[in-house]
């Protein structure tokens, strides 16, 4: 993949860690795909089936395209999310928006796109994992205020990704000024 991060540290040893960030940070595919090779991805498959995550099945790498053109592609649910985004965020952000709490919740408040939820969100209070394709344009993630920790997400595909980038960023904006928003 000649648009992986990766390539910028040819013969570095590199942690989880940063590979995490490269997957979660920049969307680096290549190192998605370095993880699914290194657990598994029957393993990896396991662990989503024990955690109750009963529409989230990964079936093939990232750009796998051949696959994906067979009909095998990976999928998942806001549900399923929702309840990741909840067990890997527990506890951040109670009383203390700038408590980034955990290593995961730290990875996703730098995500580098930040056109899609958190673009009309004022800085800092939100972290996203973004996702897109021909015909899949997706964002989800948290807002942090005193209260805690919102969840929002957006999962769109075929003909409404057009429409996803800008409904997105709007709806986020509604969402937040309607339910987090200091008043």
């Amino acid at each position: 993949d000649d648009e992986s991060m990766l390539k910028f540290f040819s013969g570095s040893t590199l942690t989880i860690r940063s590979l995490l960030s490269l997957m979660i940070d920049v969307s680096d595919n290549t190192a998605t795909n370095f993880l699914i090779d290194r657990y598994g991805m029957q393993n990896i498959q396991k662990h989503i089936d024990a955690n109750g995550m009963s529409a989230t099945k990964l079936r093939r790498r990232m750009l796998d395209f051949e696959a994906r053109s067979a009909g095998i592609d990976n999928t998942t649910s806001l549900n399923d999310v929702f309840a990741l985004l909840k067990r890997h965020t527990a506890g951040c952000g109670q009383n203390d928006p700038q408590n980034h709490g955990s290593v995961f919740t730290d990875l996703m408040m730098h995500q580098h796109d930040r056109g899609r939820i958190s673009l009309f969100l004022p800085d800092g209070i939100a972290g996203t994992k973004s996702g897109s394709l021909d015909d899949v344009y997706s964002d989800v993630g948290f807002i942090k205020s005193a209260g805690g920790l919102s969840y929002i997400g957006f999962l769109t595909r075929n003909e409404a990704v057009y429409d996803a980038r800008l409904f997105i960023p709007e709806l986020s904006l509604m969402f937040f000024d309607s339910y987090i928003r200091e008043r």
